[in-house]
């Protein structure tokens, strides 16, 4: 049976089945305020996924998805995707979602989560 995009992620990271799920269901370090711009809603890749409540242009900083270490609606709702239309980027204060090309809204809001253990190293 072929690995789906997130399994093989999964797979390459070297992260187990067992740590994917403690991660999954970790909710401690959420800050859970609404973020303008962005809904919850289901996800047609997995579970509840991250969308866009407006039009965004590449380049545009959408919000955090981790502000000092702790996570934000961005960072657990943001779901894997191979071919992703935004990414994170690392600062002193935490990590930034920005998107990489023009997202609709409507548009569930995606990052290749290579990028994502980058942004913590």
């Amino acid at each position: 049976m072929a690995l789906n995009s997130y399994d093989q992620f999964l797979q390459e990271a070297g992260i187990s089945k067992q740590l994917d799920d403690a991660v999954r269901n970790y909710t401690d370090d959420l800050d859970l305020r609404d973020i303008e711009g962005v809904y919850l809603a289901g996800s047609c890749i997995d579970g509840t996924g991250l969308f866009a409540s407006k039009s965004y242009s590449p380049c545009f900083g959408i919000g955090w998805g981790r502000i000092n270490e702790k996570r934000t609606i961005i960072g657990r709702y943001t779901n894997h995707s191979d071919d992703p239309n935004c990414t994170v980027i690392p600062t002193v204060y935490g990590v930034m979602l920005v998107t990489l090309k023009a997202i609709n809204a409507g548009d569930e809001l995606t990052i290749d989560y290579r990028d994502a253990l980058n942004a913590n190293d």
